[in-house]
């Protein structure tokens, strides 16, 4: 497995975002510095999910869909299964 500090994880805004997962198929972790509302247009393979402020997971695209509340201090993980 590889980690990363929190630190390093892209800044998330208001405005679209793309997103590819490159060919060694890491995943991309984004951090909200404000609140925001989420929407994830995905291949239906792939995933998302939304880490609260306190790190417990609030929303999975395995289970959950339509538009997400992200609060300030939120991760957001994609990634592939490829």
């Amino acid at each position: 497995m590889l980690y990363s500090p929190v630190d390093v994880a892209v800044p998330l805004g208001n405005e679209t975002k793309s997103v590819t997962i490159g060919k060694d198929s890491y995943n991309e972790w984004f951090k909200t510095s404000g609140a925001l509302i989420v929407k994830f247009d995905k291949p239906p393979r792939d995933r998302a999910i939304v880490y609260g402020p306190s790190g417990t997971p609030t929303w999975d695209s395995i289970i959950d869909s339509g538009e997400v509340f992200v609060p300030a201090g939120s991760l957001v993980e994609v990634s592939s299964s490829r």
